[in-house]
């Protein structure tokens, strides 16, 4: 009982720096993007 919010909070920290890698990526790949639309 008492590890599962340990394991509720491991998995909320995998969570927040996975999101926080893969954000400015898709920031980045979503203004190539329209960059490329806006050029054409």
């Amino acid at each position: 009982m008492a590890s599962k919010p340990i394991k509720k909070y491991l998995h909320f920290t995998s969570f927040f720096r996975y999101s926080s890698v893969i954000f400015p990526i898709k920031i980045r790949i979503i203004s190539r993007h329209r960059q490329i639309l806006f050029n054409t």
